[in-house]
């Protein structure tokens, strides 16, 4: 009995050589806030063709607590988040 393995792929953001990236900075542990309310405003105003990702550098870490073994997402860089403008 052969199983097949689905992949579920991550929808590719729209190409766009106009666009071009930005760091913006934020206090240490407000990242994820200040994306949150980047993102809410390109909707709420219609820019998202102004707009690209906007995202913030993390990689996975493993640690252990307490004897159990988890993976957490870190932030890279405290305080930064990065963003991609097509204004241009």
């Amino acid at each position: 009995m052969a199983e097949e393995l689905v992949t579920a792929e991550q929808p590719q953001p729209e190409r766009n050589e106009r666009f071009r990236w930005y760091i913006l900075h934020a206090y240490s542990g407000f990242e994820r806030k200040v994306r949150e309310s980047i993102e809410s405003r390109v909707q709420a105003f219609g820019l998202k063709d102004k707009v690209g990702r906007v995202m913030i550098p993390t990689e996975p870490v493993t640690e252990i607590i307490n004897g159990k073994k988890r993976t957490v997402e870190r932030v890279l860089s405290a305080g930064l988040c990065a963003g991609r403008d097509g204004s241009r």
